[in-house]
């Protein structure tokens, strides 16, 4: 009789701790610009669509089937995954700096934008810059390489001024990409150009 209890006591714990699994909850947020998209919770036993922020859909166990998707309200999700929050980065933002023909020089509406550029790198809590040159297709294509990169290298030498610390990276295209659609040898302003990306 003994053992009948021994074996009442082990399923009994192996229950307490089966039913005390935590359970995996898929939540969907908008994005930074407030776009919302879609994903699928699935596994062998079933799947859910989640398609609207902050719906989600939970599995009690690991042989479960994803639970119908529910509506959560915004302020328990604030409250509940408020450490989270507080910890995600700031989504990425993107200058583009335009040039002067044939020369590593910024435009002057260029220019009004560096201070603004600079001041977003100084606000960010680690950033990340990475800056790619470019230009046009007028010219030699080994000259436009060159240019861009010239472009690029100017461009992150004001950004390491401000923040030697800073993770950069400088890469350069030449014409190889451009913003705009322009026949072979055509000059386009908006062609010659630095991106610089924040993380």
């Amino acid at each position: 009789m003994n053992v009948l209890k021994y074996i009442g006591v082990l399923v009994s714990c192996f229950l307490v701790v089966a039913c005390a699994a935590p359970t995996t909850r898929v939540l969907l947020l908008d994005d930074f610009d407030g776009k919302v998209g879609a994903v699928t919770v699935s596994n062998e036993r079933g799947s859910q669509v989640i398609d609207s922020a902050y719906q989600a859909v939970d599995i009690a166990r690991a042989r479960s089937a994803p639970a119908v998707p529910r509506n959560l309200r915004i302020d328990n999700i604030n409250k509940r995954y408020d450490d989270l929050f507080q910890a995600q980065s700031a989504p990425p933002i993107t200058y583009v700096l335009n040039f002067q023909p044939g020369s590593a020089l910024l435009t002057s509406d260029s220019q009004t934008l560096v201070p603004e550029l600079l001041d977003a790198i100084r606000g960010r809590a680690t950033p990340y810059v990475s800056v790619y040159g470019h230009s046009d297709s007028f010219g030699q294509a080994d000259q436009n390489l060159t240019l861009s990169r010239e472009r690029a290298d100017a461009v992150a030498d004001q950004i390491r001024a401000v923040a030697p610390q800073l993770m950069l990276t400088v890469e350069s295209f030449g014409d190889q990409m451009p913003l705009f659609p322009a026949p072979p040898s055509a000059e386009e302003p908006r062609n010659r150009r630095v991106e610089v990306i924040l993380y």
